[in-house]
């Protein structure tokens, strides 16, 4: 069997996969959440799921890695596909592959998942978010053991930047 479009495949699929690692329980009819269990009925193992890779469909590419290189200093490995380049690289122990979104034909309004990241320092981080073409939406903001701030990323992806006290 030949796919059409591998990359849109293997980006759904991976969308699938961090589906089903994200769902580690069910709510049963009062609200609460019980725990999995196997056929056997004993709990689920839940460390047989891990998220391998995240693929990000990207509007403007170029920016994209500018701005994870020089924010997160994250660094990509630029291969051709399609008549395009996707970018893949390493960043917060997990692998990334930036997409053109001419190519995995993606449609999304808006971002469907936002980013909690740690940062040494987030006036540091904040400062490189706005010079790199992201944008600051709230904070800094100091709480009792953490500072943070929403900034999103040059393709309007949301980020929350922690500064743990």
């Amino acid at each position: 069997m030949t796919l059409r479009n591998p990359v849109r495949y293997a980006f759904l699929l991976v969308l699938l996969l961090a589906a089903c690692a994200s769902s580690s329980g069910t709510t049963g009819a009062a609200g609460t959440s019980a725990a999995r269990t196997s056929a056997t009925g004993q709990a689920a193992d839940s460390t047989a799921f891990r998220l391998d890779r995240v693929s990000l469909a990207t509007i403007n590419t170029e920016g994209m890695v500018q701005f994870y290189q020089r924010v997160f200093e994250m660094r990509f490995k630029k291969l051709p596909i399609e008549g395009a380049y996707i970018y893949t690289g390493r960043i917060f122990g997990v692998d990334f592959v930036f997409i053109p979104n001419e190519v995995a034909k993606v449609r999304a309004d808006r971002n469907r998942h936002e980013f909690n990241v740690v940062v040494p320092d987030i006036d540091v981080a904040v400062k490189r978010v706005v010079n790199t073409g992201g944008t600051l939406l709230k904070g800094p903001s100091n709480g009792d053991t953490e500072r943070s701030a929403t900034v999103t990323d040059p393709d309007g992806n949301s980020l929350v930047l922690v500064q743990k006290l």
